[in-house]
């Protein structure tokens, strides 16, 4: 029996969904640029879960993304794990924020990150992220949203 077999089907359906999602952000990112497709974050429509069920999901959807970024065979980094985190968690009503920032690293020159964040909890990409300068936050505060 393989491993995906062994899972619960709660988590077979998580992973399965994460590994669709970084695909349709891989697929989108080679076709639109970086903000059309950070025009399609948003906040929750619905109530927020309550905060213990939130870190549940938060804690799920992180290993779903990172156990399917490690299996795909295209190279899903920060920027896809972290729209389709993201977008995961939006579709639970989990509200959260992707950063995007840079740095300026002395072997590789500027180098572009993506993390994302839901509230003070880290969700995908948050280590290291104190040498980037954050250049934009995604989805917009309403009060952002009209001058954007």
């Amino acid at each position: 029996m393989t491993g995906f077999a062994r899972l619960p089907f709660e988590r077979q359906k998580l992973l399965v969904t994460a590994t669709l999602m970084l695909a349709l952000v891989a697929l989108l990112r080679r076709f639109f640029p970086f903000r059309a497709i950070a025009a399609r974050t948003r906040h929750p429509d619905a109530p927020h879960a309550a905060p213990a069920r939130q870190e549940e999901l938060i804690a799920a959807i992180r290993w779903a993304i990172w156990a399917a970024a490690r299996r795909v065979p295209w190279r899903a980094q920060c920027f896809e794990q972290g729209f389709a985190a993201q977008w995961l968690l939006t579709r639970r009503h989990v509200p959260t924020t992707l950063h995007y920032g840079v740095a300026n690293r002395a072997d590789e020159g500027m180098v572009a990150h993506v993390w994302v964040r839901a509230g003070d909890v880290d969700v995908v990409g948050c280590n290291g992220i104190d040498e980037f300068t954050e250049l934009a936050r995604f989805p917009l505060a309403p009060a952002d949203r009209s001058t954007a």
